[in-house]
């Protein structure tokens, strides 16, 4: 099975508070202190392996997890697939090993330094002023740090990336309204009237009517996606539908952003993309009329 994959580095919400100190860059909690960890992947044998890194200048956190009070953690989730595992080691560098088939599309990452029991009296030197004199008790599994927030794709040949066919689908509008596209789920989604879904329904079981349905209702809807594509390509990558137009753009060596979509125009790249859908939709309706 093929597997392609990539890393994106995010940022967490630095907006969240904790009831107590907290290693992470987004925070003044210690002074001279960080938390970072570094990170490679491979898929080997069914298996994503994901070497890892850790790295922290407060020593006192390093002692506090060599004599097991707190460990570092890998928290891994893949909505996709509905799979959540959270890696507890307390080894500064290894690996973990996930089977690929527990995973799907996107595969979050975060790692963390978390408590391994109840610390009464918590203290450490490099602590900011404001805590002080202050009587720190932390609850065992608190979160002692954060390192930046990653995820990365897992796309294999299950997911039909490159088939432009397989990120359409069509739904009924939950109002009598005219037809409707979204582009911000995982694939394109095509909403029509109740009578006009029903009436869809009936011409796609046919196999005469695939090229006119490709004119009336995907060029459109590739139409919109196309020109919704923002310069922030990253962001467009988190989306089912624009992976799998980027590969098939790709493999006919055209690149998928804003600038290409704005100088061929998002009508020709439809039209290329769906290979000259509009007279392979004249010359199904002519075989049609020919046989009635």
């Amino acid at each position: 099975m093929t597997m392609h994959w990539r890393l994106i580095y995010m940022k967490i919400n630095p907006s969240r508070l904790f009831p107590h100190p907290v290693v992470w860059f987004a925070n003044d909690d210690y002074k001279n202190s960080d938390f970072t960890m570094d990170m490679n992947h491979r898929v080997d044998f069914g298996k994503l392996i994901i070497a890892y890194s850790f790295s922290t200048e407060n020593d006192d956190l390093i002692n506090r997890i060599d004599s097991g009070d707190m460990s570092f953690s890998i928290h891994v989730e893949a909505p996709f697939s509905m799979f959540r595992k959270t890696f507890i080691v307390s080894d500064i560098e290894g690996e973990i090993e996930i089977e690929t088939r527990f995973l799907a599309d996107k595969v979050d990452i975060l790692p963390l330094i978390i408590a391994n029991k109840d610390l009464d009296n918590y203290h450490n030197k490099d602590l900011n002023e404001d805590y002080h004199g202050a009587i720190l008790r932390i609850p065992k599994g608190a979160i002692m740090g954060i390192s930046d927030y990653r995820y990365l794709y897992i796309e294999n040949e299950k997911n039909d990336l490159g088939k432009k066919e397989s990120i359409f689908t069509f739904v009924k509008n939950q109002s009598d309204d005219i037809m409707k596209i979204e582009t911000e789920e995982q694939k394109l989604i095509i909403k029509l009237k109740e009578n006009d879904f029903n009436k869809l329904q009936m011409l796609q079981s046919t196999s005469h009517y695939q090229h006119v349905v490709y004119s009336m209702f995907i060029i459109p809807a590739l139409i919109f996606a196309l020109e919704s594509i923002e310069e922030d390509v990253e962001i467009m990558r988190e989306r089912l539908w624009f992976r799998s137009l980027e590969k098939a753009f790709k493999a006919n060596n055209i690149e998928l952003n804003k600038t290409t979509v704005e100088q061929r125009t998002s009508y020709v790249m439809a039209q290329l993309l769906l290979e000259d859908p509009i007279g392979r939709a004249l010359t199904s309706l002519t075989e049609i009329r020919g046989e009635n």
